[in-house]
């Protein structure tokens, strides 16, 4: 299998990202069930297409990035980044699609993100995941990323959920 990671572009990337964003969500409501309202509230999938124009507002080079990976003829995996606050990146939404997990696609995405990143001059990246998610808390903390104290209070109806890590660059 070969892939291809790439900047997605706008608006012509618009619907590859709709399409990858909305398997993250399913894959979110998948993982916690219980939780599917408190998910919605953060991420209505009636507001989608909305919700990607603001990504692309707000992901926006040179201080941020949307990732798109592709795994031979198929999109498989996203992964964004944005500033935090000045010296500080806060990486999110990386996913890979089920049937391309297992390839280290996430790990290049988030490494892809991480350049991102340090190419941007900043000094350390943050990122927040599901206490359900052990893959993605193995593969953060086998890059490096150390657990840190919540760094936001951005969705206080999911903060329960959430395990919180950074990096240092």
């Amino acid at each position: 299998m070969t892939h291809e990671i790439r900047s997605a572009t706008f608006p012509e990337d618009s619907a590859t990202v709709q399409q990858l964003f909305t398997g993250y969500l399913e894959f979110l409501f998948e993982r916690s069930p219980e939780e599917r309202e408190n998910i919605t509230r953060k991420y209505d999938p009636a507001r989608i297409p909305e919700l990607v124009r603001e990504f692309a507002r707000t992901h926006t080079r040179p201080k941020g990035d949307i990732l798109i990976a592709r795994i031979d003829d198929q999109w498989a995996g996203c992964g964004m980044i944005r500033e935090q606050e000045p010296g500080i990146a806060e990486i999110q939404r990386v996913f890979v699609n089920a049937d391309a997990r297992g390839h280290g696609l996430g790990k290049a995405l988030t490494n892809g993100l991480v350049d991102r990143a340090r190419q941007a001059g900043y000094r350390r990246v943050r990122l927040d995941t599901g206490r359900m998610l052990s893959e993605a808390i193995g593969l953060y903390e086998s890059l490096g990323f150390r657990r840190c104290s919540p760094y936001h209070a951005d969705t206080p109806q999911l903060d329960h959920l959430l395990v919180f890590f950074e990096l240092e660059l």
